[in-house]
């Protein structure tokens, strides 16, 4: 098991860095114009989203993987009841997947949101992202609702309760 650690405003280039390589997979699905929207937000979201807990995985080269988890209270009240912990942008370096570190990431989440006292925990997950998509409903997170189409593709919010273990 790799070690988690907050990550501070040190790291926010790496994080960017990071996320744009981990999302480049969707680029020619979305279009250039859109990709281009979106790697840019990537490359900023470590400095723009300032009521996240941002914790990764460092490996030999750098950022492993990363995730941005965001305590009750504190979600984006577009998408998720205010008082949902909620977890975004989770994301692994290409040379890095396949070792767990998503499953690993989202239960540290899952595990923060529970020191918090959430009832609980929300992300969202777009069309493009099936292997994520899998890997949340594994893990007991359920289709909460549609969201807005974004970038040409349809998302959806998922949540899981934490009550009862």
């Amino acid at each position: 098991m790799s070690t988690i650690e907050h990550l501070t405003a040190a790291d926010h280039a790496a994080v960017g860095c990071l996320l744009r390589e981990a999302y480049a997979d969707y680029a020619e699905r979305i279009g250039l114009d859109a990709w281009k929207r979106l790697g840019d937000g990537l490359a900023q979201a470590a400095g723009q989203l300032r009521d996240a807990e941002i914790a990764g995985v460092r490996g030999t080269a750098g950022l492993d993987a990363v995730v941005f988890y965001f305590p009750p209270g504190k979600s984006d009240e577009k998408i998720f009841p205010r008082e949902w912990a909620s977890l975004r942008l989770l994301g692994v370096a290409r040379s890095a997947r396949g070792r767990g570190l998503s499953r690993q990431l989202t239960e540290w989440c899952i595990a923060r949101a529970r020191q918090q006292g959430a009832a609980e925990i929300g992300l969202h997950t777009s069309e493009a992202m099936t292997t994520a998509r899998g890997l949340y409903e594994r893990m007991g997170f359920v289709v909460d609702g549609d969201l807005p189409m974004n970038f040409g593709l349809r998302y959806w919010r998922f949540r899981r309760s934490l009550e009862g273990g």
